[in-house]
């Protein structure tokens, strides 16, 4: 009984075996058959439904994948346009099918493509010092330091008396006669629930502390200077500058890359805009509001 099993098994792996051998013959068969002629460009390194891929891409290919390489085994170049290739026919049944008009994700990376294809004169643009010298210095507060502060401030709450700015008035008028700023606050002022660090600080941040509008009423003011009474929510303040550090335009040299950064970015964005201009002069474009619906 075992024996005829295994018979009836080995009669099945010849059948099989057959039938193989007959289907690698039929595609050796269809390999070996000659093909059309075609005549290519000589630029051309394949055709795909009549779609040429170029030499230059299968070269471009090869250094990127060469230079990602890290074992140190050469790219196999028919490789590389059988990828190519592949590439082609997925592009192609993706367009064939209305991924670009379907897939919001297909639709961005053409829209970023294309915003690549019409800045990328940037990339070729001389970059000579008169013009990166010229960019820095029409656009001096790009590469400046801010101004900081170091500050010290009065609090006067407002009372059912309504005399916050008559205390910070009698206050103000202590210090005129030279008074201590810290015995003066003791003397004539209230607790604040605001605590201002001992730091040098930039606009940015002394508004955090003051808010704006306050913050802003004393940026002009030098250091040793007193503010006037100033309100702000729910009482009257003043200010004493106890340092200032003017603003400082930082020195070219320390500040090239970024100045080459802004210069690039500006002259992408002219040309993004004037190729949008362009696009939208050339196409039919029209816009339905609510009322024509």
């Amino acid at each position: 009984m075992a024996l005829r099993s295994i018979e009836r098994a080995l009669s099945r792996l010849r059948i099989v075996g057959a039938v193989a051998g007959m289907a690698l013959a039929v595609t050796a068969s269809v390999e070996l058959a000659p093909r059309p002629a075609r005549v290519l460009p000589p630029s051309a390194a394949a055709l795909v439904n009549g779609k040429v891929i170029g030499r230059r891409s299968v070269d471009a290919a090869l250094s990127a994948m060469a230079g990602a390489a890290s074992n140190g085994v050469p790219v196999d170049r028919n490789q590389v346009i059988e990828g190519l290739i592949d590439e082609e026919l997925l592009v192609q049944r993706g367009v064939e099918i209305g991924l670009q008009d379907s897939d919001r994700a297909v639709r961005k990376a053409i829209a970023m493509a294309m915003i690549d294809a019409l800045v990328v004169p940037a990339g070729r643009l001389p970059l000579d010092e008169r013009r990166l010298r010229k960019f820095f210095d029409a656009n001096p507060a790009e590469y400046s330091e801010p101004p900081r502060l170091r500050v010290k401030r009065m609090f006067f709450r407002d009372s059912s008396k309504g005399d916050s700015l008559s205390r910070a008035e009698n206050a103000a008028a202590a210090l005129a006669r030279g008074g201590d700023f810290d015995q003066v606050r003791i003397a004539y002022a209230d607790a604040s629930s605001v605590s201002l660090p001992g730091d040098m600080m930039p606009p940015q941040v002394l508004r955090r502390y003051l808010g704006a509008s306050l913050a802003d009423s004393v940026l002009d003011l030098e250091a040793g200077q007193v503010s006037r009474p100033l309100p702000s929510a729910g009482g009257t303040n003043l200010v004493l500058i106890v340092e200032s550090r003017p603003r400082r335009l930082r020195p070219y040299d320390e500040v090239r890359e970024e100045v080459k950064a802004g210069y690039l970015k500006q002259f992408r964005d002219l040309a993004l805009r004037e190729g949008l201009e362009r696009l939208w002069h050339e196409a039919d474009v029209v816009v339905f509001g609510e009322d024509s619906r």
